[in-house]
């Protein structure tokens, strides 16, 4: 049987039989690219034009793409192109086992490497992270030149090398020959000076050499360079590192442990603790706590008892720091433990339920050979151990009800904590918790907390200028909280003028890793990329809501706007205020946050202004086909409204308010 074999951690790389397969053409790589970043799935349209066109598509981008899976497919030769069909949503390219694609085989590297070191199988561990690292040929996609991949997967992809070098040097550390790995990760250091992972483990093996004077010096160069660059200070890992090492030789001994064989799994069950830390700052949802935290801590026989919670909102609206802090208040009403995962459903490749499971399991202390196979027989596993206990779980970031369902475990004495966008009412026995803006005094609070009181209250009128242009939205704020905490010498009203503006507001509430673009960004993928026309059409309502020019919109307006069915467009609409991307207060009417309008806004394109005549003064207009109708708002062939010369003339007559 012939082998086939594709690369992408490196130049993009194609094999048959041994034989290279060069693609030569710069966008059929960008195409190729996009086809095996999510292989064996469809792949829609819309995503393998923005992969190889970016933002520059034409209107007749879907048709030239035809041509150039054409091509791609002469390029690969009878037996790969064979691989590669037509979907009723895009096209999809086959693989037959995972091991033809490099990206798989290191993401399954990666996830063997971790289970191993979790069960303190370090030989094992440190085998899959080597076998990992022998996969890197290089910067993923690096002669991939589409900067739609490069800025969307890019990132990811780096991410698994950080993982690879963390996982083997930690392997090598716990083993007790950390000075094997002191001079490879000093040099780690010296290529990402920020990085607190790779700190953790050059402090580790410096330690673990009896060098403890310079693993506070590494320590004191890295608070110095994160001060003075990010204006934060090392997270709670280094700082607890940072402490242990100022301890005594005691505490040092238990840092660094010595070379021990893989431990065996003891008959005691274990008390699992998982919940993460909750935010440093957290005000505003005294109501919706207290409501919870009844709830959750009423016994299994009371009737005001919800067993299980699903907290849903907008993006970045504070449903996971509601939902840790929620734990943290409850978690001694379960003595038995508490469980933590994140379900990654804003990703484009969420955790499987299956995957959780077997997590949770052994959390609980089952051993890792008695794990059934069958995701069905695991579910049961899953449920007898938590039979009578009494438990809390946190599933954060929930895909939909589907992805949650086989974690809720089947006792009332049970509680389970879920967090999600989408489809959380599903969840028939889940009491429901939709969360809205923050008031407006919390939203100042959070602020001040953030930006000094002291400055806050100095300009009062820009805080209510920032707090306003937030929406309530406390990720925002949290941004903006910490641009400001960053640049003290910044004017707050200066800031707040930057925030004035709907178009590039968003731009300005991103700071490192936090980003409201990007949460939004994610859930706007999770329509359009779907491959179901109901969210397809639902993130094209969202495009051309962005030049809507009010707030609020009725079902036949937005009809009119689509270019629409009434039904198709309530459709549209539902589905959106389901993704809570719109707020419905009464049946057929909805509202956009003004986020959602900002980010609305940025995916449609301004009106071009068209050419202006004077009559009479002999300047006649060119023929129409001079100059055809430009695209209005970003708008593809036929999504505009009536007249899309004059798009608020169209709507003038429509009771739609403001438009004059």
């Amino acid at each position: 049987m012939a082998h086939v074999s594709f690369g992408l951690i490196g130049p993009l790389d194609v094999r048959y039989s041994g034989h290279s397969i060069a693609v030569p053409a710069a966008r059929q790589r960008s195409l190729l690219a996009a086809l095996l970043l999510r292989a064996n799935q469809p792949v829609t349209r819309q995503s393998l034009c923005a992969a190889v066109w970016g933002d520059s598509t034409s209107d007749g981008a879907e048709t030239t793409l035809r041509s150039y899976i054409m091509r791609l497919r002469r390029v690969l030769g009878p037996a790969l192109a064979a691989r590669l069909s037509a979907q009723p949503a895009g096209y999809q390219l086959r693989l037959e086992e995972d091991d033809e694609l490099d990206l798989l085989q290191l993401q399954g590297c990666v996830r063997r490497g971790r289970t191993a070191a979790r069960e303190r199988d370090w030989d094992r561990s440190l085998r899959e992270f080597r076998a990992g690292l022998t996969l890197w040929r290089g910067e993923p996609l690096c002669d991939v030149p589409s900067d739609y991949l490069q800025l969307s997967v890019r990132p990811a992809l780096s991410e698994l090398r950080v993982q690879l070098w963390e996982g083997l040097y930690a392997g090598v550390v716990e083993r007790g020959r950390a000075a094997d790995c002191v001079v490879p990760l000093q040099r780690l250091t010296e290529e990402e000076p920020l990085s607190e992972r790779f700190c953790a483990l050059f402090m580790s093996a410096l330690a673990g050499c009896g060098r403890r004077v310079d693993a506070l010096a590494e320590y004191r160069r890295l608070r110095k360079a994160l001060i003075s660059e990010q204006g934060v200070e090392p997270g709670a890992r280094l700082q607890e590192l940072h402490q242990q090492l100022l301890c005594d030789d005691q505490a040092l001994a238990a840092l660094v442990p010595a070379p021990r064989a893989p431990a065996v799994m003891t008959s005691a069950v274990p008390v699992p603790r998982q919940l993460p830390r909750g935010a440093a700052v957290f005000t505003g949802r005294d109501r919706e706590l207290g409501e919870l935290v009844r709830g959750l801590s009423a016994g299994p026989d009371d009737a005001a008892a919800h067993p299980v919670v699903a907290i849903t909102g907008f993006p970045g609206i504070g449903k996971s720091e509601l939902a840790i802090n929620l734990a943290h208040r409850v978690a001694d009403c379960y003595p038995d433990g508490q469980l933590y995962a994140d379900l990654g459903g804003s990703l484009a490749v969420p955790a499987e339920p299956g995957a959780v499971l077997t997590r949770f399991l052994h959390a609980l202390g089952l051993d890792r050979r008695a794990v059934a196979r069958d995701e069905t027989e695991r579910i049961g596993q899953y449920r007898s151990l938590l039979a009578g206990r009494r438990l809390l779980l946190v599933l954060d970031d929930a895909r939909d009800a589907d992805q949650v369902r086989p974690l809720i475990p089947g006792s009332r004495s049970c509680g389970t904590v879920v967090t999600g966008r989408r489809g959380l009412a599903q969840l028939a026995e889940a009491h429901l918790t939709t969360l809205a803006g923050l008031p407006d005094a919390a939203a100042r609070d959070l602020l001040r907390a953030m930006a000094a009181a002291d400055r806050a209250d100095a300009e009062p009128a820009a805080v209510s200028s920032i707090v306003a242009a937030c929406g309530g939205v406390p990720l925002a704020l949290s941004v903006a909280g910490a641009r400001l905490a960053a640049r003290p010498s910044w004017p707050l009203d200066q800031f707040a003028a930057l925030l004035a503006a709907e178009r590039g507001r968003l731009d300005e509430l991103c700071y490192g890793r936090l980003s409201l673009r990007a949460r939004l960004t994610a859930t706007y993928r999770s329509l359009a990329d779907s491959g179901h026309y109901p969210d397809q059409a639902a993130a094209r309502a969202l495009r051309l809501l962005g030049s809507w020019p009010v707030a609020g919109i009725s079902t036949a307006q937005a009809a009119v706007l689509l270019g629409a069915s009434p039904a198709e467009a309530a459709e549209a609409l539902e589905t959106l205020a389901d993704a809570s991307l719109l707020a419905s207060p009464a049946p057929g009417q909805y509202l956009l946050h003004p986020l959602t309008r900002a980010f609305a806004a940025d995916q449609a394109a301004p009106v071009p202004r068209l050419p202006r005549f004077s009559r009479g003064a002999g300047i006649r207009p060119l023929p129409s086909r001079a100059y055809p109708v430009p695209p209005w708002a970003g708008i593809r062939p036929g999504e505009g409204p009536v007249n899309s010369r004059h798009p608020v003339r169209a709507w003038r007559g429509r009771g739609v308010p403001g438009a004059t």
